[in-house]
C-alpha cells in the first residue's frame, strides 16, 4: 500500500471516530453531503474528503473536480480554530482557497464544534466511576500543562539571560551602546588628527 493511501486511510479513520464521539456531527455532516473538499497541509499529501450522510471518506485521488480547494500550512493549522478566521487567514495568503468559502467554513465547523460525551463513551467500556476518575485526572494533567506551557517563554527568558548568559539585560545593552558611541566618536577624531597631520 502506499504511503499516500495509508495516509488517508489513517485520516479517515481518526476523522470519523471523532465524529462518531459527537452525536450533534450527523447534522452538520448532512449539511455538507455530496460535496468533496481537496485539502493540502503542506508538507503532508493532498486528501480529498468525500462527506455522505453515512460517514467521511478521505482519498488520495480523486477524478472529478472538488467543490473547494484547500492549501495551507502545517503551522497556519491551529490558526483554524475559529471558523471566522478564514477571510483574514485567506488575505495573509496563510490560505489558499478556490471554491465556496461557505462550503469551507462549514466544513471548519465540522471538526471544530465537536462536543464530545467522552465520558459516557468510556463508561460504556470501563465503568461510570472509571470513566470519571480518568476524565478528571486528564482534566487536572492538562490545566497543569497549560500552565506549564503559559510560563515557559517567561521561564526560558529568565534562564537565557540570568543562567545561561545567552542575551543581555536592558542595562547591559544601553552600557554597551553607549561604548560603541564613544568608539565610534574616538575613531572620527582620531580620523580628523590624521587628516590634519597628512596636509
Amino acid at each position: 500500500m502506499p504511503l499516500s493511501s495509508l495516509f488517508s486511510a489513517g485520516v479517515e479513520a481518526l476523522s470519523n471516530q471523532l465524529l462518531n464521539l459527537d452525536e450533534g456531527s450527523t447534522q452538520r455532516r448532512s449539511q455538507l453531503a455530496g460535496k468533496v473538499l481537496a485539502i493540502t497541509i503542506q508538507p503532508l499529501p493532498c486528501c480529498y474528503f468525500v462527506v455522505s450522510e453515512q460517514q467521511l471518506d478521505v482519498l488520495n485521488k480523486y477524478e472529478g473536480e472538488p467543490d473547494c480547494r484547500l492549501s495551507l500550512n502545517l503551522l497556519t493549522l491551529a490558526e483554524l480554530k475559529q471558523a471566522d478566521r478564514i477571510p483574514s487567514l485567506i488575505k495573509q495568503d496563510k490560505l489558499q482557497l478556490e471554491g465556496d468559502i461557505k462550503l469551507a467554513q462549514q466544513f471548519a465547523d465540522l471538526f471544530l464544534q465537536l462536543e464530545p460525551d467522552l465520558e459516557e463513551k468510556l463508561s460504556q467500556r470501563i465503568g461510570d466511576v472509571a470513566a470519571y476518575q480518568l476524565l478528571s485526572k486528564s482534566r487536572m494533567l492538562a490545566e497543569a500543562l497549560s500552565k506549564v506551557f503559559a510560563q515557559a517563554p517567561v521561564k526560558l527568558t529568565e534562564l537565557a539571560n540570568e543562567e545561561w548568559k545567552l542575551s543581555v539585560g536592558q542595562v547591559e545593552y544601553q552600557s554597551w551602546q553607549r561604548q560603541v558611541q564613544k568608539l565610534a566618536a574616538d575613531c572620527e577624531q582620531l580620523a580628523r588628527r590624521i587628516e590634519g597631520l597628512s596636509k
